[in-house]
């Protein structure tokens, strides 16, 4: 099965009308803040791991819905001095 990436496209490929479907939720203005991928990218880790931390509450997050989260990127920044390691001397 091809994914499809939303909707309209499978409507499309399938030969149906898109008249029916609701307009695509645009997200907030939320300058600033950053996206799962553009956080993920900063934090040097995996979009996959970035989720699960979210899940697990374990990395400051923004929630702007039920299931619209942005991230900070000072937040993010105070996330990783926090868990500096200091060489031994």
């Amino acid at each position: 099965m091809i994914p499809f990436p939303d909707s309209e496209d499978a409507a499309y490929h399938f030969g149906m009308s898109t008249e029916h479907l609701p307009a695509s939720p645009t997200p907030p203005d939320t300058p600033g803040l950053l996206t799962y991928s553009e956080a993920a990218r900063f934090l040097g880790i995996r979009l996959g791991t970035l989720y699960a931390l979210v899940a697990q509450r374990r990395v400051p997050h923004v929630r702007l819905g039920s299931r619209l989260v942005r991230f900070e990127p000072v937040a993010l920044e105070a996330y990783i001095a926090a868990r500096r390691v200091d060489a031994a001397t």
